[in-house]
């Protein structure tokens, strides 16, 4: 996804991204890009920048919008939010046949995710992005990527693992590349509390509550 770095060219910016994959061969995506100081992203900036398909990477049929958020006066201060839904998914043959890497793709009964580093000046910073940035040494203030799987995380990457969900902190480890993988079968390799934990403290707490009546 070339908005991950454009989003890493950006040094007075946040970026956080969560994508959740389905089972059917696609993934809906939500990236919130936000400016601490006015300098990069302003009340003018155009959101939908971050909306063309060249720099999200979407595929045909799948539905983006890019909307502001924030104000001047916001302390995490103005941005832009861009939310992808229904990018369909190639299956291994078809990603190999195309000669590119894509953002995810399946193989067999897992889907693997893959953000290829991020290029750099000769400064070590994150490169222009297409968004219009300029290289940069100082760091990224915030930066976070979760991807939610069908299934159990099979492969984190190095990433913070919970359940189906696998999570990166730190623009270090996103400019470096990442690639994680998990099964696409709903709720495979999951325990029973990982699977029902929800339902079991609701159902506890219900319990407790009607005890208390009692």
């Amino acid at each position: 996804m070339a908005a991950v770095a454009a989003a890493l060219s950006l040094s007075a910016c946040t970026a956080h991204m969560d994508m959740t994959i389905s089972p059917s061969d696609t993934y809906d995506a939500t990236l919130v890009l936000r400016d601490t100081t006015g300098s990069v992203l302003t009340a003018d900036t155009d959101c939908q920048d971050y909306a063309d398909p060249s720099v999200v990477g979407t595929s045909d049929g799948a539905d983006v919008t890019a909307t502001q958020i924030g104000s001047a006066d916001d302390a995490e201060g103005v941005g832009c939010e861009v939310k992808a839904t229904g990018v369909r998914i190639p299956d291994a043959d078809e990603a190999a046949g195309s000669g590119t890497v894509p953002l995810v793709m399946r193989d067999g009964d897992r889907y693997i995710v893959t953000v290829s580093p991020i290029p750099t000046g000769l400064d070590g910073a994150p490169a222009a992005s297409d968004a219009g940035a300029a290289s940069t040494t100082e760091p990224l203030p915030s930066a976070r990527l979760s991807v939610t799987f069908p299934g159990a995380v099979v492969d984190g990457g190095g990433g913070s693992v919970s359940g189906r969900t696998v999570t990166w902190e730190g623009s270090d480890s996103l400019t470096s590349g990442v690639s994680a993988s998990g099964y696409a079968t709903p709720d495979e390799g999951l325990g029973v509390l990982e699977r029902f934990g929800a339902w079991i403290a609701a159902g506890t707490a219900a319990a407790g509550l009607a005890a208390v009546a009692v």
